[in-house]
């Protein structure tokens, strides 16, 4: 099955959980996914780190588990910030568990999302940045992200 995330270009975008159902073999299996949003505001801040491992180390309806995908508003650029998360996450729970969308999309001064995934748990099949951006419109680009569990 294919779960898609959209990222949009406000604050109220929230999703701490997200639950999708795999077709094996014509047997429905029901797959929890940890879905985390935040906003870094353009710098990836001290403590950081100990606040998604504390998010993966939450019960939540008995799960407990890392985050699968973290949705980032605010981003100055991918190869910066959300690569710093990436290597926050990383070194918690190894090289290469963590990987980012590298699409930045287009700004206005208000920031960019980002994606970071759990290379464990989802694959990032496509991204798209939708829209054009403009003073009296579309403060930031929406990024569509096309991933598989």
């Amino acid at each position: 099955m294919k779960c898609n995330v959209l990222t949009p270009p406000n604050r109220r975008f929230f999703a701490f959980g997200l639950a999708c159902q795999l077709i094996v073999g014509g047997t429905v299996l029901a797959a929890e996914l940890r879905v985390v949003t935040y906003n870094t505001t353009s710098d990836v801040r001290l403590g950081l780190g100990l606040v998604l491992e504390a998010i993966g180390d939450e019960s939540v309806n008995g799960v407990v588990r890392p985050i699968d995908l973290l949705t980032l508003q605010e981003q100055s650029n991918s190869a910066s910030d959300t690569a710093e998360i990436v290597g926050l996450l990383n070194n918690i729970y190894g090289v290469g568990t963590y990987d980012r969308a590298v699409t930045d999309g287009d700004s206005n001064g208000g920031g960019r999302p980002g994606l970071v995934f759990n290379t464990q748990t989802v694959e990032l099949l496509a991204e798209l940045a939708i829209g054009t951006v403009s003073t009296s419109g579309q403060v930031r680009q929406i990024l569509r992200y096309k991933i598989r569990p």
